[in-house]
């Protein structure tokens, strides 16, 4: 994992967050908000989180989810998904 990402982090244009919530949004409804402020492909996006509320993301948004556990955080296995998502876009 450590390889791939010190092969590739320099071809990433931007590495992105949401802003602060000041309308106290759900997630969801932050990701929807971002999303429809920032049109453009979705490549070489992959949105790490861990509130459940995601699972009713549309589904080109949801199929670059990594849903993580509020108390383990990304393990290595999600970890790898994430890089899957990324991969695929190259």
């Amino acid at each position: 994992m450590a390889e791939f990402l010190e092969r590739t982090w320099h071809r990433c244009k931007k590495i992105d967050r949401l802003p602060e919530n000041f309308l106290d949004n759900n997630r969801h409804e932050e990701i929807l908000r971002w999303y429809n402020q920032h049109p453009r492909s979705l490549r070489g996006t992959v949105i790490i989180d861990d509130d459940k509320q995601l699972e009713a993301l549309p589904p080109n948004l949801k199929n670059r989810l990594v849903l993580t556990s509020p108390s383990v955080g990304l393990t290595d296995e999600l970890a790898e998904q994430a890089i899957s998502i990324l991969r695929a876009a190259v």
